[in-house]
């Protein structure tokens, strides 16, 4: 009996070790960025502005940007593009707390990408505001963007209930950088 006892006492420590990692590995551990949530305006000169979230839940604000390596669904960005983007952005604020980030990180690559509602026409010269998370694909060594909600000249959403509450959570944040 007490060798039954001395061994489980000895293999239940590692197997919640081993549980734990499993749950924090993938995206919050293994990419640099996590989030990004970008506003563009052509209509009275060129506008861009906004934010990326990393993996240590920093804020990264950025506006004009000289160069920019745009999240496109279909194409993706590479790890150095991903850093590029980077390069051009400043920390602002406090950084988002571990667990927080945690939460919201692990929705990510549950994420359906592929339902959003018809994207309609809602008006001219408003911009365009576009919330995305970050999918990494660690053997490709490439992000790929899902976005999340559009808003402005165009508006569409995914679909998602994760999604939707990803989007929630940004406009938070969004707002307590205003």
């Amino acid at each position: 009996m007490k060798k039954i006892v001395r061994t489980f006492c000895l293999v239940f420590p590692l197997l919640s070790f081993i549980h734990c990692e499993k749950e924090t590995e993938g995206v919050r551990i293994s990419q640099a960025v996590l989030f990004e949530v970008t506003y563009t305006n052509q209509a009275w000169g060129k506008q861009q502005k906004g934010f990326l979230i990393d993996r240590s839940g920093n804020i990264q604000v950025f506006q004009n940007p000289s160069r920019w390596n745009w999240a496109e669904p279909n194409k993706g960005l590479t790890v150095s593009e991903v850093q590029e983007n980077m390069e051009q952005t400043t920390p602002m604020g406090e950084p988002i707390s571990a667990v927080v980030l945690q939460t919201y990180a692990s929705k990510i690559n549950a994420l359906d990408a592929e339902h959003f509602s018809k994207r309609t026409n809602r008006g001219n010269d408003q911009g365009s505001r576009q919330y995305y998370a970050y999918r990494y694909d660690a053997e490709k060594q490439m992000y790929w963007p899902i976005l999340l909600q559009e808003t402005g000249d165009w508006e569409t959403k995914n679909t998602d209930a994760a999604a939707e509450e990803l989007t929630t959570w940004l406009m938070s944040v969004e707002k307590e950088l205003k």
